[in-house]
């Protein structure tokens, strides 16, 4: 099958002429002429090599990218998202707070005791305080209630002062 040569169409406008369709050339470059198979090259073709892609350097978005995403990673805790590496900083946060949650635990444990110790000597007073209450009133008895009068309150004259002659 040959390639319309004589009326291109027009998905095939943007190949320039003499490159067959459904084949993919790279950068536009002429293919290589197929030789018949009864012929042999008398010439050794040259060894392929591979290209190396050129080395990627890295541009100032990159590194401020790069900067932003470790020092997050610093942050929270988390080991380097790049490398991998463990974080140092978290390490010794971890240990800080593993200090902190015992100081904390043995200051709750001695705040309930010391709760403990204030509510037992409350009851140790207050059964004293009982016991010496009913000590006092086996002693002394506790006064029975009498009726109480309140006195009537007579109204006082009102004696208005004589002028002295002189």
């Amino acid at each position: 099958m040959e390639p319309n040569q004589t009326n291109p169409s027009p998905e095939n406008s943007g190949i320039p002429q003499g490159i067959p369709t459904g084949v993919f050339v790279p950068n536009n470059q002429q293919p290589a002429a197929v030789q018949p198979s009864t012929v042999q090259p008398s010439v050794e073709p040259a060894p392929v090599v591979a290209s190396q892609p050129a080395p990627v350097t890295e541009g100032p978005l990159d590194r401020m990218l790069k900067w932003i995403v470790k020092f997050f990673a610093k942050i929270m805790g988390q080991p380097d998202p790049i490398t991998g590496a463990p974080n140092i900083a978290s390490q010794a946060f971890q240990k800080s707070q593993n200090i902190v949650g015992k100081v904390r635990g043995a200051a709750n444990q001695a705040v309930e005791k010391v709760g403990d110790v204030a509510g037992k000597a409350v009851n140790v007073a207050t059964d004293v305080t009982n016991k010496a209450t009913q000590k006092i009133q086996e002693v002394i008895p506790p006064p029975t209630a009498t009726p109480v009068t309140t006195p009537v309150a007579e109204p006082t004259p009102v004696v208005q002062p004589t002028p002295e002659v002189k």
